[in-house]
């Protein structure tokens, strides 16, 4: 996650990681602009295929806050 979230942040491009549990999910980390990081679920399924409501959206630097916090750890 975090190796995903640096690049991110450093290219721009969207990062995909495995989502925990079955199916065909995944995390997708990406810029929603300049300054805001979104970091969300997208499942693909017969019946949906799309975003969901779990994640969060921070700001860039909140973020890298965030990221650095869990790098000490």
């Amino acid at each position: 996650f975090i190796r995903g979230a640096l690049n991110t942040i450093k290219t721009g491009q969207i990062t995909s990681l495995p989502w925990k549990g079955e199916g065909k999910s995944k995390v997708m980390i990406q810029l929603v602009n300049e300054t805001t990081v979104d970091v969300r679920q997208f499942v693909e399924s017969s019946g949906f295929t799309g975003f969901t409501r779990r994640g969060f959206r921070l700001n860039k630097t909140q973020f890298e806050e965030f990221i650095k916090r869990l790098q000490k750890n």
